[in-house]
C-alpha cells in the first residue's frame, strides 16, 4: 500500500544528490573556500544541457538502464524547470585552519508548496491507479514535477545554508552532506518526507473531489457495481449506468471540522448525496401498484422482470431528492499519510447510503410477491447478495 508513498522519494532525492554531485565533482578550486562555493553554485545557477548531460548519466539514472530517451530528457527538463529561479548570495566564509564554513543565502521556488502540490498529486494519482505501484519512478514523477511546474507560479523563498569545506593537500572540497543536499533544494526532501506535508483534512478533500470527477463509467468500474439491484433484465447496466449518473450529480461536501494529533486525526464532513433511501421507496410503490394490476397474472416471468426492472429504471432518473449526512472521518498517520480507516463509512456515504436504502428494497421483494414464492426468494438473497460484496474506498497509498 505505501509503495508509491516511499518511492515518490526517489526522484526528488536524486535531485539533491544531483546537486552535491555538481558541486563535488567539478575540479576544486585552490584560492578560497569562498571561491570554491562560487564556481559550485553558478553551475546550479547557470545550469545548461552540457552541465545536466556531465552529471545525469549515472546520478540519475544508475536505477535502470531502460529508460528511454524521452524519459532521460524529461527528468533533465524537470531539473532544469526547478532551477530556473535558483539565485544565492554568500553572507560571510569561517575558516579555521583547515576546516571552513561558508554561509549562504539561496533563493527558489517556495519547496513547502511544492511539495505539498506534488503529494497531493501522488495521492490522488493512488486513488486512481491503486494497483499501479511498478511504474518508473523517473518517468512518473519527472513528468509529475515538469507538470507542476510548468503549469503553476510558485513564490520565491530565501533559506540559509551553511556550506562546509575541508582543506586536504592545500585544495579546498566541499563536503557532502543530507543536510547540504536538501539546502540546496530549499528543504524539498525534508518537506517531501514530512508525513504532515498533506494534512488529515486534504486528505479527505482529495478523496471526495476523487469520487465528484469520476465519470459513471468509471464509477461503476471502481466499486466493481455490475447489476447492482440483480435486476436480471436486458436494461440492467442501463439501471447501473442511471445509478451512478445520479450519485455523482448530486455528490456534494462540506468539511465542518477537524482536529489532529501525532498519530490520529478526526475529520468531520458533511456529505450530501441522492436519497437512495427515497429513491427505493418510490419503487415500492411503483411495485405495489403494479401488483394491483391484472399485468403481472398475464406476464411470463421474464417480461414481469423487464417491467420491474423499467420502473425502477425510472424511479432512479426521475429521483430529485437528496440527503445529507454528516460523517466523522477517522485517520491514523502512517508515518508516511494520513490513512482513513473508516472507509466503509466512507463508501456507503458517497453511494448514497444504500445499506439502508436496501431494506426499502428488501422490503417491496416481500410485498410484491407476484407468483413464485421460490424466484422471489432468489432475486432478494441475489440482490442483497450484491449490495454485500460491494468494495470499500481504498486508503491512498
Amino acid at each position: 500500500m505505501y509503495k508509491k508513498m516511499l518511492y515518490r522519494l526517489s526522484f526528488f532525492l536524486v535531485l539533491c544528490s544531483f546537486c552535491v554531485a555538481i558541486l563535488a565533482g567539478c575540479s576544486a578550486n585552490k584560492n578560497s573556500p569562498k571561491g570554491v562555493v562560487k564556481k559550485e553554485l553558478n553551475l546550479i545557477k547557470d545550469l545548461d544541457e552540457e552541465t545536466m548531460a556531465s552529471f545525469s548519466s549515472y546520478h540519475i539514472f544508475s536505477e535502470s538502464d531502460s529508460l528511454t530517451d524521452d524519459i532521460r530528457q524529461s527528468a533533465m527538463e524537470a531539473m532544469q524547470l526547478f532551477f530556473e529561479n535558483f539565485s544565492y548570495k554568500i553572507e560571510r566564509t569561517d575558516v579555521k585552519e583547515e576546516e571552513a564554513v561558508v554561509t549562504v543565502s539561496i533563493t527558489n521556488i517556495d519547496a513547502h508548496a511544492l511539495a505539498n502540490d506534488l503529494c497531493r498529486a501522488i495521492i490522488a494519482d493512488s486513488l486512481d491507479h491503486p494497483a499501479k505501484a511498478e511504474q518508473s519512478s523517473v518517468a512518473f514523477y519527472s513528468k509529475l514535477l515538469k507538470q507542476l511546474l510548468t503549469e503553476n507560479q510558485y513564490e520565491l523563498t530565501t533559506t540559509t545554508l551553511d556550506i562546509p569545506l575541508e582543506k586536504t593537500e592545500g585544495v579546498w572540497t566541499i563536503i557532502a552532506s543530507d543536510k547540504l543536499e536538501d539546502g540546496l533544494v530549499s528543504g524539498l526532501s525534508s518537506y517531501m518526507m514530512d508525513p504532515n506535508i498533506v494534512s488529515a483534512e486534504e486528505v479527505v478533500e482529495i478523496n471526495m473531489e476523487y469520487f465528484q470527477n469520476m465519470e459513471p463509467d468509471q464509477f461503476l468500474s471502481y466499486f466493481g457495481i455490475d447489476d447492482i439491484f440483480s435486476a436480471a433484465s436486458s436494461n440492467a447496466d442501463e439501471i447501473d449506468l442511471a445509478f451512478a449518473s445520479q450519485i455523482l450529480e448530486n455528490l456534494t461536501y462540506q468539511i465542518t471540522s477537524s482536529a489532529q494529533d501525532d498519530s490520529s486525526a478526526e475529520v468531520l464532513v458533511d456529505i450530501t448525496n441522492l436519497d437512495l433511501y427515497s429513491v427505493l421507496s418510490t419503487y415500492k410503490d411503483a411495485l405495489l401498484a403494479y401488483a394491483e394490476t391484472a399485468d403481472p397474472i398475464l406476464a411470463t416471468e421474464q417480461e414481469r422482470n423487464e417491467k420491474t426492472a423499467q420502473l425502477l429504471l425510472e424511479s432512479l432518473q426521475e429521483a430529485d431528492d437528496v440527503t445529507t449526512n454528516t460523517l466523522s472521518v477517522q485517520l491514523k498517520n502512517t508515518g508516511l499519510i494520513w490513512e482513513i480507516q473508516n472507509t466503509s463509512e466512507l463508501t456507503e456515504a458517497v453511494l448514497g447510503n444504500i445499506t439502508e436504502a436496501s431494506s426499502a428494497f428488501s422490503e417491496a421483494s416481500h410485498q410484491t410477491k407476484m407468483f413464485s414464492d421460490e424466484t422471489d426468494a432468489e432475486t432478494e438473497l441475489s440482490g442483497q447478495k450484491n449490495l454485500d460484496q460491494l468494495p470499500v474506498i481504498q486508503p491512498a497509498a
